[in-house]
C-alpha cells in the first residue's frame, strides 16, 4: 500500500464520535489549563464573591430593617 493512503487511513477514527480531533484536543487542553491554575484562580475569586456576599447580605438587612420600621 501506499505510504500516503495508509497515513490517511490511519487518520479515519475507529470509533464514531460526535467530537472530532480538534474538539477532543481542545477539552483535554481546557481541563490541563483548569487544573494547572485551579488554586490560582479559584482562591481570590471565592474571596471576591464572599466580600460581595457578605455587602449584599448587609444592604438586604438594612433595606428590610428600614422598611420594617416604617410600618
Amino acid at each position: 500500500m501506499i505510504p500516503g493512503v495508509r497515513s490517511d487511513f490511519m487518520a479515519i477514527p475507529d470509533t464514531p464520535s460526535d467530537q472530532n480531533y480538534v474538539d477532543e484536543w481542545l477539552s483535554k487542553k481546557k481541563e490541563e489549563i483548569n487544573q494547572k491554575y485551579r488554586n490560582t484562580l479559584t482562591a481570590p475569586l471565592r474571596s471576591m464573591m464572599n466580600v460581595f456576599s457578605r455587602k449584599a447580605a448587609v444592604e438586604m438587612i438594612t433595606q428590610y430593617g428600614n422598611e420594617s420600621g416604617n410600618t
